[in-house]
């Protein structure tokens, strides 16, 4: 056993059981859990009429057996103290209840036994305090995972076809849709559903959430839910099918529902271990359901799992383009790999090539904060004038933000503006003498001319140095700025990293053109 001891909660250790975090573990138990209670359900079956003394021993002993398990693994949960894993639990159980026929006393007294030894542990652990009001309402975790779904249903909505590319949604998050003042960190979008959705787009996530009702309803067919064969002798046979199969038919049901549920509050499909048990609760479903499928009424099953799936798939582009609608600067993924940031109010387009070296790791987050003090220039009045150029930087409002390995031409009379080392690309970028070009704190190599010629003209070239050289570049860029008849500009920043001025510094260029 492993005990992970930078997962702490009111000074007692969250196990994580082997796991890389302790809500791993808690699903992990969460989704084995209802098979005990498929266990008992079938002891409870076959034992059933069996009055003989060896019979009712060995009934017992196995009813210990089941409830002493339960007991560990409710305990376990528990000190996890996932919350995300212990609503996945009891929402399995739920599910349990309602698709059973056992809603009778005999299964009452068992959900009140399962819903004690739950409580028990619960509040012998301490973990009655996470679950506290006050607690939740004061927990930054959910206040980090609310404004990151709500990013991320904003990110859906900016691209709902192609996605955000995969494993880029955490720090698409970050450079593009957290809040500037915010420096969290993620890696993706601690939801499973919403990870999909962003990375994969919306027809990807369709069709696992098609798969996954379609799942849960073969597992409560015959029940409740009215797909099953509807004629009473039907009915009655069903009513004595095998009972192995129907109690762990709802058990592999159960599991899936807490394996389902717990992916909305961790990114859980990433992990290959973590789908052991559902795999198996899969497999039993579909066994179970291949058996039955001439009594199936398939047409009823396909159409509530495509109409299920068609709401929910609606409704998160909906509210996620509501939310949209509202942001001051929008982001959109292009095709080539670039990013369209956008500000609403007109103005023109200008290309951007970024270098962390320049504006830290989030390179996107600094590009935005410019964008939206132009936005609070543009309101307060303080802009620049439309006089004083249709192409100046305070006439900026769309970037489209290039990756490294992006275009290198670009359309005629393009403003750009290249950060660091990106300045290296000044000759294969820089083909129209109309071009308008701002390096900031520039690094690398220098451009030579006669490696594509200097098509562009010195004065439609700015060149932004800090003030502080700390590495030498600056004095290499300020010779050949000069040499070049470009306009040299200095900052007051302190080497290459221009953030702690920016975006002011560039506020304040205001030379015509550029």
């Amino acid at each position: 056993m492993i005990f992970e001891f930078d997962f702490l909660h009111d000074g007692q250790v969250r196990w994580a059981l082997g796991w890389v975090t302790p809500n791993y573990a808690g699903a992990f138990l969460a989704c084995l859990l209802p098979w005990l209670w498929g266990a008992g359900r079938f002891v409870s079956r076959i034992c059933k009429g069996e009055g003989s003394k060896p019979a009712m021993v060995a009934n017992t002993s196995i009813w210990v057996l089941i409830i002493g398990l339960e007991i560990v693994l409710c305990f376990l949960i528990s000190k996890t103290y996932s919350r995300g894993a212990l609503v996945a639990l009891g929402s399995a159980f739920v599910w349990f209840s309602v698709t059973s026929y056992m809603l009778n006393f005999a299964w009452l007294k068992r959900a009140l036994l399962s819903a004690a030894i739950l409580s028990a542990c619960v509040i012998a652990t301490g973990f009655t305090s996470r679950i506290s009001g006050s607690y939740i309402s004061a927990d930054k975790a959910v206040g980090n995972r609310w404004e990151l779904y709500q990013g991320g249903l904003q990110m859906i909505a900016a691209a709902p076809l192609s996605g955000w590319g995969e494993g880029e949604s955490g720090r698409a998050y970050m450079n593009w849709f957290q809040d500037v003042e915010r420096s969290e960190g993620f890696v993706t979008m601690v939801n499973s559903y919403l990870h999909i959705g962003v990375e994969r787009g919306l027809p990807v996530l369709g069709v696992v959430l098609l798969g996954l009702f379609f799942l849960l309803i073969l597992a409560g067919t015959k029940r409740k839910l009215g797909l099953g064969d509807a004629r009473p002798q039907a009915a009655k046979e069903a009513s004595a099918d095998d009972s192995t199969r129907s109690a762990f038919q709802l058990a592999a049901g159960a599991s899936l529902i807490a394996w389902a549920v717990a992916n909305m509050f961790t990114t859980l499909w990433i992990e290959p271990k973590l789908w052991i048990v559902p795999s198996i609760a899969v497999a039993a479903i579909v066994m179970s359901a291949w058996s039955d499928r001439r009594k199936l009424r398939w047409g009823r099953v396909v159409g509530f799992c495509f109409g299920a799936t068609s709401l929910l798939i609606i409704g998160l582009f909906v509210v996620g383009g509501v939310m949209l609608s509202k942001r001051s600067i929008a982001a959109k993924p292009l095709s080539d790999g670039s990013v369209l940031l956008s500000r609403r109010t007109p103005g023109i387009r200008c290309h951007a090539w970024l270098d962390t070296g320049v504006l830290g790791v989030f390179p996107g987050k600094e590009m935005r904060r410019w964008l939206e003090a132009m936005n609070g220039e543009s309101e307060s009045g303080k802009g620049l004038s439309q006089n004083e150029g249709k192409r100046s930087l305070s006439s900026v409002c769309e970037i489209v933000v290039h990756s490294p390995s992006g275009i290198e031409s670009l359309p005629s009379s393009s403003s750009v503006i290249l950060f660091g080392k990106q300045a290296e690309r000044l000759w294969g970028i820089a083909k129209d003498r109309s071009t308008q070009v701002l390096i900031i704190h520039p690094t690398g190599a220098l451009p030579k001319q006669e490696s594509g010629g200097m098509p562009i003209d010195g004065t439609a070239l700015t060149v932004l140095l800090p003030a502080v050289d700390e590495t030498g570049d600056g004095a290499r860029w300020r010779t050949w700025a000069e040499s070049a008849g470009a306009c040299v500009c200095i900052s007051e920043g302190v080497g290459q990293d221009i953030r702690a001025v920016w975006p002011g510094v560039i506020m304040g260029l205001k030379k015509e053109g550029i």
